[in-house]
């Protein structure tokens, strides 16, 4: 154990360490103390070199015969003397044994039951109701908007990525389909925050097939509600789910 002394006092800490008398508290913050301080970790190399003969002339010690039977009968809740005989010892390496195997298949539920818990939540939304990804670029190296479709109630979130806003332009969101007719403005995106809308109210099939795109256009949209060029980024909505 550390006194102030020991404390103020690397070299004498060091032996502590080395001899063993340190509690655990004590024994962690020193072994710590060796990995951030060379001096002290130098100090204690020093006193591991000067007890080495110590430790080679202490002759070996063979455990007594016994001492395996006694630790199996503190486990198994019996007395020393009812296991010291071989039959006994094998009996208790066989119920250790059976231990465990339960131990082994308890703790093989347990982690089955917790991904059931884990996953349960997911497996309820799978299908209908799993959210739908697009990631609308100009090039697969250069995302611009993350787009998250909830078809559930056809909400819409997009996610500015790395769209950089041109002075005086809005960005504005389409949805393009043979069985719409004309694009159909989503509405305007913010280039610095997540932009709310809704999906149109047409089939499914149509909105997961559909080409989401960007076009550059005048302050607050397009003027006559259709796009004024070609779209600078695009994407398609992708399942998040295998």
């Amino acid at each position: 154990m550390t006194t102030p002394e020991t404390a103020d006092h690397p070299d004498m800490l060091a032996g502590e360490y080395v001899l063993g008398t340190l509690d655990h508290a004590e024994r962690t913050q020193a072994s710590l103390r060796r990995v951030s301080d060379p001096v002290f970790d130098g100090a204690v190399t020093a006193w591991e070199h000067r007890l080495a003969p110590l430790d080679e002339a202490t002759p070996e010690v063979e455990p007594p015969t016994e001492l395996w039977s006694s630790i199996l009968a503190r486990i198994m809740g019996l007395s020393a003397a009812g296991v010291g005989a071989a039959g006994n010892v094998v009996q208790l390496s066989r119920q250790l044994q059976r231990w465990k195997q339960v131990a082994a298949a308890s703790m093989a539920l347990a982690a089955a039951l917790a991904l059931w818990v884990a996953v349960s939540p997911f497996m309820a939304t799978r299908g209908v109701n799993e959210p739908l990804v697009a990631v609308l670029q100009k090039t697969n190296d250069a995302p611009a908007f993350v787009m998250r479709a909830d078809l559930r109630d056809n909400a819409l979130s997009i996610n500015p990525v790395a769209a950089t806003p041109i002075q005086g332009k809005s960005y504005e969101l389409w949805i393009i389909d043979a069985d719409l007719g004309a694009p159909k403005s989503l509405g305007i995106l913010g280039e610095d925050h997540v932009s709310q809308t809704k999906l149109p109210n047409v089939p499914r099939a149509v909105l997961e097939r559909a080409t989401y795109a960007v076009t550059v256009e005048p302050p607050g949209g397009s003027v006559n509600g259709v796009p004024s060029g070609a779209p600078v980024f695009f994407g398609h909505l992708l399942r998040t789910g295998p």
